[in-house]
């Protein structure tokens, strides 16, 4: 079992060094670089498969550093803001114009939640959405609004109707320093999904 544990976080550590020296759009990587990341997302992905259990603990020696997961990964609360760290998706918005903005996910209630790009504090785009648990790993959204705003000002509003779905592979409590440069915590709860792009993010705690 602590051999189990131990190729978790140095999955885990070896994903946030990747994507930390990534940057956040994978889609500006080398093919090689943006594979990397991928290959050591599946090796997550089979590790977790070969070990069903409730819940998994690992502390790490002297470094004070340890993961702490629930296989039933959708039960874990989500409130708060949760910094992207990293996806490879050309759909998730990270630049108006040509200038790049800072792009979270803001958790308002049980259910729903937005998407939101931030460019200083005088533009933002956001996308609204709601949420619904399917079973343990997956996640299905319901996309609500969009909206462009300007100085507090909403320039643009469109109702969507359009669905998607989030299949969790990692939603844990990490506890690692100097593992990524936009982590200003030591501890923090960190996601790793599917969509099927991949999404990765950090909530600090």
């Amino acid at each position: 079992k602590d051999d189990f544990y131990n190729q978790y976080y140095h999955l885990i550590k070896l994903l946030l060094q990747k994507i930390s020296s990534a940057g956040t759009d994978g889609t500006k990587i080398p093919q090689a670089q943006r594979q990397s990341i991928l290959d050591l997302v599946q090796q997550l992905e089979s590790l977790e498969k070969g070990h069903e259990t409730n819940l998994l603990n690992v502390e790490c020696g002297k470094t004070h550093s340890s993961l702490s997961f629930n296989s039933d990964m959708t039960a874990i609360l989500l409130e708060g803001e949760h910094k992207l760290l990293y996806t490879d998706t050309p759909n998730t918005p990270q630049y108006i114009g040509p200038f790049k903005g800072k792009t979270t996910q803001r958790f308002i209630d049980e259910s729903t939640f937005e998407n939101v790009l931030q460019l200083g504090s005088f533009a933002k785009i956001v996308l609204t959405a709601d949420r619904k648990t399917k079973d343990g790993k997956r996640i299905k959204l319901f996309f609500r609004r969009f909206a462009i705003i300007f100085f507090g000002m909403k320039v643009v509003e469109k109702d969507l109707d359009a669905k998607g779905v989030w299949k969790m592979i990692f939603v844990g409590e990490v506890e690692m320093e100097h593992c990524h440069s936009s982590i200003g915590s030591r501890k923090f709860l960190l996601r790793v999904m599917r969509t099927p792009n991949l999404y990765i993010l950090a909530k600090e705690l």
